[in-house]
Order: C-alpha cells, then structure tokens, then sequence
C-alpha cells in the first residue's frame, strides 16, 4: 500500500482544526494548562504535517523531461559554483604563498 498525500493531507488538517478548537474549548472551561497545552502541541504538530504532505505532492513533476531539465539546471549551477569556489581557492593559495616569500625573505638591518 503506497502512503498518498491526496488523502492524509485533507485529515492532518482537520484533526490540527480540531486540536485546535479542543485546546479552546478546554482551556475556556478551565480545564487545565497542559491539557489544553497537549491540544495546541498536537495542533501544531498536525499544522506541520499537513504543511510537509502539500510540499511532498508539489515537489516532483509528473513529467520526465521537466524532471530532466530540473536536473541539468541544478547541474549547471552546481558547475558554475565549483568554478567560482576553484578561483577562490586560488586568490587565497597565491595570497599565503606572497605572505610566505615575505616571511622568508632578509630584512634589511637598517630598517
């Protein structure tokens, strides 16, 4: 049996409505903190997954080829990203290799 969004979404949301409007309820009667604190933690909690199941069903493209150009995309960027962290690589190397050399090098006495 294959977990689908479609239908656990609609019921995360309404049990975080219904948490919700019990940790009201109970805490309008009196009923105690934690009690309804219990009620708006599993609200929050069901909020939060209701959020995560809309985000798993909007992510994937039902299209290969939309997959494929999401894939070179990141790819190109991915490359574009090396280069620019290969050029600061370098900037740096040739920055500690000249402090080196002057470290190196006699001072002169008189100065």
């Amino acid at each position: 049996m294959r977990f689908n969004p479609a239908i656990w979404r609609p019921l995360a949301i309404g049990a975080a409505v219904l948490n919700l409007a019990a940790a009201v309820w109970v805490a309008g009667r009196g009923g105690g903190f934690a009690h309804a604190a219990v009620h708006a933690v599993l609200a929050l909690g069901f909020g939060l997954w209701a959020q995560r199941l809309a985000g798993a069903r909007s992510q994937a493209p039902a299209d290969p080829a939309q997959q494929l150009d999401n894939v070179e995309g990141e790819l190109y960027d991915l490359r574009r990203e090396v280069a620019e962290l290969e050029e600061r690589l370098d900037f740096a190397e040739r920055l500690l290799a000249r402090k080196a050399e002057e470290e190196a090098r006699p001072k002169p006495e008189g100065r």
